[in-house]
């Protein structure tokens, strides 16, 4: 199976190589791996890519700048989904990785406007992140029929974590060096150095830089002792 794929690995590169819009070295690619349109996608040295898939929409149109960005280091486990999603060719979707970030099995992330998830972050098992939805407004027309929302830009910071199972939707920024916790479903921004729980998520605890120690919140997120 290492040697299989080892040559899976080079012939990869091979074929996909010249098509990226840029492509670092020391980069591992495993069998069952689809990107439909590698010159749009940026990836950076030393990074893992697991089966999974990135798929940019074909109505997509891009000027000088590459779709998706992956920074260096990173690793995305078996099973992962990048999905970028245009009704029409005004659409521009973009999602960027940073640098040495991990995500585990199973995550998906569908965009129609921009994903943003700085370094160092974790995602856990099955993490998905959504910046868009159907409508709802006619009762005779099939959910799945009706219009999409535009979709609005979310951001994930430095050094997070969010736990298994945790939903983000758009609009949504997750300050740096917080912990959002499995199934949780974050509707709202969640401010830096926090940890987040609950459907909607909210802020349970945030970390005093004077006592230099993590202290509960209130049901309004302000420390208390």
């Amino acid at each position: 199976m290492k040697f299989f794929n080892r040559i899976y690995n080079s012939l990869f590169k091979v074929l996909r190589g010249r098509t990226f819009y840029s492509l670092g070295t020391h980069v591992r690619f495993y069998p069952a791996l689809s990107i439909n349109r590698p010159e749009l996608v940026s990836i950076g040295s030393g990074v893992r890519l697991y089966r999974g898939r990135i798929h940019v929409d074909d109505k997509c149109r891009y000027l000088g700048e590459p779709a998706v960005k992956i920074g260096d280091n990173v690793s995305l486990a078996e099973g992962f989904r990048i999905i970028l999603c245009c009704l029409n060719e005004h659409d521009n979707p973009s999602v960027s990785i940073g640098n040495d970030v991990i995500a585990s099995e199973n995550i998906t992330i569908m965009v129609r406007s921009k994903l943003d998830i700085g370094d160092y972050a974790g995602l856990g098992n099955d993490v998905s992140i959504t910046d868009f939805t159907h409508t709802y407004e006619d009762p005779d027309v099939p959910i799945m029929l009706q219009k999409m929302t535009q979709g609005d830009p979310i951001k994930i910071g430095k050094g997070s974590w969010l736990g298994m199972h945790v939903r983000v939707f758009g609009g949504v920024e997750i300050g740096e060096h917080s912990v959002i916790g499995a199934n949780a479903v974050v509707t709202h921004d969640i401010p830096a150095y926090s940890v987040a729980v609950g459907v909607p998520a909210r802020v349970v605890k945030r970390y005093d830089f004077d006592s230099r120690q993590w202290v509960k919140c209130d049901s309004d997120g302000r420390g208390v002792l």
